[in-house]
């Protein structure tokens, strides 16, 4: 649904800006998050702090987003 496409957007383009600020780089098999060294799968998902920081300004992209254009 249109709720759950925004929020999908906003999520990616915080990880948008991680790359472009070089917060996130991804190598083969380790993501470098703010140069500290993380193993492709050896941090859940949700645990992992670039997704962490993601889900959080996802929320107020989102927020944001609805009282300016919906």
């Amino acid at each position: 649904d249109m709720d759950e496409m925004i929020s999908t957007i906003m999520h990616e383009m915080v990880h948008v800006k991680q790359y472009l600020r070089k917060e996130l780089v991804q190598l083969d098999e380790v993501y470098l998050w703010k140069n500290v060294a993380f193993g492709k799968y050896s941090v859940d998902y949700r645990k992992r702090p670039w997704e962490i920081e993601a889900y959080i300004i996802e929320d107020r992209l989102v927020k944001s987003f609805k009282e300016d254009y919906i």
